[in-house]
């Protein structure tokens, strides 16, 4: 009887023993199956991730390629790169859709990211919503506004720049308004405007540029002389060039080049201003004038050699070329406003990258669904 006892127990023991070890068994290959699952989840993530980056690097070497790549051997897998421009969060983009997959047909995995890239760059010489190589006067009711703005006017908090930056004389006269942000701080509009969001009788380093081209930087950042009007003269993206601008099209888009002769001006009956993007006016004796921008908004740059009376909104910034503007100093008299807008900028250059062989249009993600 002891015996069967024994015997009873030996069998209990190899049969739970048996259990233990077949449950230990079972156990071990699900984790050794989800660490190779997780090991796959984590490698077309790396694959899609890599397949983001890929792309960014293709478009600082050329901004407008769009080809993208299709199944690419990378890292034991594939990489499938989609890329179409569109807009998000009113500011125009590049969305970039990476797909990496490994396996084969009956075991394949997956794993897409997306991210939308920023074109464009904000010009070294920007350094604030106007910036000039002559004297200023502001008149009437207007407002210089240097906080951040988003493309539609709206306020972005605490990250923008001056008011006006000016290598000569400046006069804030009227009811005008200054507002601007230094070191982070936002100062609202006001008249006298704080000392710290407007600078006058600067120096510029290397002189003021005085062509539109080097206004974008030259030739360093894909803008040789002549590009710009080269731009307009093609058309790109709705781009114009004209001597008589009343020959031009509203809304203006892309790049508007309008060449006047020397000493003479448009606007002298009141223009509408709108539209986006480059508005360039300029001849080669640093002359021609623009004047009364009584109505529309300008969402862009604006580069000039002379510029009065601005009545409208300008979202963006302006660039004043010419030391001695023949028709004044007074940029505006009115309420009119120009409100400081990297996007605004960013989407005036990006618009019209397609055009250039810019190596310092530096595509930035801004945004990533991972």
């Amino acid at each position: 009887m002891a015996g069967k006892g024994l015997l009873i127990i030996l069998i209990g023991s190899i049969v739970v023993a048996g259990v233990i070890f077949s449950t230990m068994f079972r156990q071990n290959e699900t984790a050794f199956a989800n660490a190779v699952d997780n090991y796959r989840q984590q490698t077309v993530r790396n694959i899609a991730q890599s397949g983001v980056l890929m792309a960014v690097r293709a478009l600082n070497d050329a901004p407008q390629w769009r080809t993208g790549y299709s199944n690419i051997a990378i890292q034991g897998g594939f990489v499938s790169v989609r890329l179409n421009d569109t807009t998000f969060n009113g500011e125009s983009l590049i969305k970039v859709v990476s797909t990496g997959s490994s396996g084969t047909r009956s075991s394949a995995i997956s794993h897409v990211t997306i991210a939308y890239v920023r074109r464009g760059y904000i010009p070294s010489t920007i350094k604030g919503a106007v910036t000039s190589n002559s004297n200023v006067q502001t008149l009437g009711n207007m407002t210089l506004d240097g906080r951040e703005h988003d493309i539609n006017g709206n306020l972005i908090s605490n990250s923008g720049t001056y008011a006006i930056w000016t290598t000569q004389n400046l006069s804030q006269s009227g009811n005008s308004y200054f507002g601007g942000t230094h070191n982070g701080v936002d100062y609202i509009p006001a008249n006298p405007g704080n000392s710290q969001i407007y600078y006058s009788n600067q120096t510029y380093p290397g002189g003021f540029p005085s062509t539109p081209d080097s206004v974008l930087g030259g030739s360093p950042a894909g803008f040789p002389q002549g590009t710009l009007k080269s731009i307009a003269q093609s058309g790109l993206n709705g781009s114009q060039y004209v001597t008589n601008p009343s020959n031009l099209t509203v809304p203006l888009k892309g790049v508007t080049f309008v060449e006047l002769p020397d000493g003479s001006n448009w606007g002298a009956g009141g223009l509408d201003l709108t539209g986006s993007g480059i508005l360039v006016v300029h001849n080669s004796t640093r002359t021609a004038q623009v004047q009364n921008l009584n109505t529309g908004t300008f969402k862009g740059i604006i580069v000039v050699d002379d510029i009065v009376r601005i009545q409208n909104t300008i979202i963006g910034a302006i660039i004043i070329m010419s030391p001695n503007p023949p028709s004044g100093n007074c940029i505006g008299n009115g309420n009119g406003s120009i409100l400081y807008s990297t996007q605004a900028i960013y989407n005036a250059i990006g618009n019209i990258s397609s055009g250039t062989q810019a190596n310092n249009l530096t595509a930035r993600v801004v945004l990533w669904d991972d």
